[in-house]
Protein backbone atom coordinates (compact mmCIF):
# COMPACT_ATOMS: atom_id res chain seq x y z
CA UNK A 1 0.00 0.00 0.00
CA UNK A 2 1.59 3.08 -0.62
CA UNK A 3 2.40 5.87 1.73
CA UNK A 4 0.03 8.54 2.40
CA UNK A 5 1.29 12.20 1.37
CA UNK A 6 0.41 15.01 3.41
CA UNK A 7 -0.35 18.09 1.93
CA UNK A 8 2.23 21.09 2.08
CA UNK A 9 0.18 24.53 2.71
CA UNK A 10 3.03 27.06 0.73
CA UNK A 11 3.32 31.15 1.90
CA UNK A 12 3.34 31.50 -1.94
CA UNK A 13 5.66 34.58 -2.06
CA UNK A 14 8.45 34.69 -3.89
CA UNK A 15 11.85 35.16 -2.21
CA UNK A 16 11.66 38.69 -3.83
CA UNK A 17 8.59 38.84 -2.01
CA UNK A 18 10.00 37.50 1.00
CA UNK A 19 13.13 39.85 1.30
CA UNK A 20 10.97 43.15 0.59
CA UNK A 21 8.83 41.72 3.69
CA UNK A 22 11.32 40.47 5.90
CA UNK A 23 13.49 44.34 5.39
CA UNK A 24 10.20 46.31 5.50
CA UNK A 25 9.78 44.46 8.96
CA UNK A 26 12.79 45.20 10.17
CA UNK A 27 13.37 48.84 9.56
CA UNK A 28 10.12 48.95 11.84
CA UNK A 29 11.61 47.16 14.22
CA UNK A 30 12.23 49.04 17.57
CA UNK A 31 15.13 46.45 19.22
CA UNK A 32 15.92 47.91 22.67
CA UNK A 33 18.86 45.90 22.73
CA UNK A 34 16.85 42.45 23.64
CA UNK A 35 16.98 43.75 27.32
CA UNK A 36 13.31 41.29 27.29
CA UNK A 37 14.90 38.53 25.24
CA UNK A 38 16.85 35.29 27.25
CA UNK A 39 19.09 34.95 24.09
CA UNK A 40 20.14 37.07 21.24
CA UNK A 41 18.11 36.83 17.85
CA UNK A 42 19.78 36.18 14.51
CA UNK A 43 18.31 37.46 11.25
CA UNK A 44 17.52 34.64 9.22
CA UNK A 45 16.25 33.92 5.69
CA UNK A 46 15.29 30.71 5.08
CA UNK A 47 12.68 27.63 4.39
CA UNK A 48 11.19 25.71 7.27
CA UNK A 49 8.21 23.15 7.69
CA UNK A 50 5.89 22.93 10.64
CA UNK A 51 4.80 19.31 11.02
CA UNK A 52 2.69 18.13 13.70
CA UNK A 53 0.28 21.34 13.85
CA UNK A 54 -3.41 20.85 14.33
CA UNK A 55 -5.94 23.82 12.98
CA UNK A 56 -9.48 23.84 12.04
CA UNK A 57 -9.81 22.83 8.59
CA UNK A 58 -6.05 21.95 7.63
CA UNK A 59 -6.42 18.35 9.99
CA UNK A 60 -3.15 16.32 8.69
CA UNK A 61 -1.28 18.83 6.64
CA UNK A 62 2.05 20.57 6.82
CA UNK A 63 3.33 24.11 6.01
CA UNK A 64 6.32 25.91 4.45
CA UNK A 65 7.23 28.88 5.99
CA UNK A 66 9.64 31.56 6.10
CA UNK A 67 11.87 32.10 8.65
CA UNK A 68 12.93 35.61 10.08
CA UNK A 69 14.83 35.20 12.54
CA UNK A 70 15.93 32.59 15.12
CA UNK A 71 17.51 32.08 18.70
CA UNK A 72 18.42 29.85 21.28
CA UNK A 73 14.98 30.07 23.18
CA UNK A 74 12.56 30.60 19.64
CA UNK A 75 11.80 31.55 16.15
CA UNK A 76 10.09 33.66 14.11
CA UNK A 77 9.01 33.24 11.11
CA UNK A 78 5.96 34.25 8.27
CA UNK A 79 2.93 31.81 7.31
CA UNK A 80 0.09 32.34 5.06
CA UNK A 81 -2.31 31.25 8.43
CA UNK A 82 -2.52 32.44 11.86
CA UNK A 83 -1.30 30.72 14.44
CA UNK A 84 -3.09 30.83 17.49
CA UNK A 85 -1.14 30.92 21.10
CA UNK A 86 -0.57 28.07 22.88
CA UNK A 87 -0.49 25.83 20.05
CA UNK A 88 2.21 23.60 19.97
CA UNK A 89 3.98 22.26 16.88
CA UNK A 90 7.41 20.75 15.26
CA UNK A 91 9.32 22.47 13.28
CA UNK A 92 11.97 21.18 10.96
CA UNK A 93 14.69 23.83 10.34
CA UNK A 94 17.87 23.24 8.10
CA UNK A 95 20.45 23.34 11.09
CA UNK A 96 21.87 20.42 10.81
CA UNK A 97 24.92 19.34 9.39
CA UNK A 98 24.95 20.32 5.69
CA UNK A 99 21.63 21.90 6.46
CA UNK A 100 19.51 18.94 6.88
CA UNK A 101 16.47 19.40 8.54
CA UNK A 102 16.73 19.34 12.88
CA UNK A 103 13.14 18.92 14.19
CA UNK A 104 12.65 21.26 17.06
CA UNK A 105 9.33 20.92 19.21
CA UNK A 106 7.54 24.63 19.91
CA UNK A 107 4.85 26.46 21.02
CA UNK A 108 3.35 29.57 19.66
CA UNK A 109 3.81 32.79 21.94
CA UNK A 110 2.55 35.09 19.31
CA UNK A 111 1.12 35.39 16.27
CA UNK A 112 0.12 39.01 13.99
CA UNK A 113 -0.95 40.20 10.29
CA UNK A 114 1.73 42.20 8.65
CA UNK A 115 0.10 41.65 5.03
CA UNK A 116 -3.68 40.94 3.77
CA UNK A 117 -2.20 37.58 3.33
CA UNK A 118 0.58 37.15 5.46
CA UNK A 119 1.11 36.25 9.75
CA UNK A 120 4.31 36.71 11.53
CA UNK A 121 4.49 33.62 14.20
CA UNK A 122 6.71 33.83 17.22
CA UNK A 123 7.48 30.64 18.91
CA UNK A 124 9.30 29.29 21.82
CA UNK A 125 10.76 25.87 21.54
CA UNK A 126 9.82 23.57 24.33
CA UNK A 127 11.83 20.47 26.28
CA UNK A 128 10.43 16.99 24.94
CA UNK A 129 9.00 15.20 27.66
CA UNK A 130 10.74 12.43 29.03
CA UNK A 131 9.21 9.54 29.77
CA UNK A 132 10.13 8.37 33.61
CA UNK A 133 12.53 5.43 34.05
CA UNK A 134 11.32 2.60 35.82
CA UNK A 135 13.11 2.34 39.23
Amino acid sequence: MPATTRPIYDIDLTDAEVTELLEKLASEETDVHNSERRSPRRFCIGTALIVGLSLPGFAGADFRVRMRNISQHGVAFLCRHPFQPGVSFGIELPIGPSLTPVERPAQVVRCRQVTEKVFEIGANFVERRREPRNA
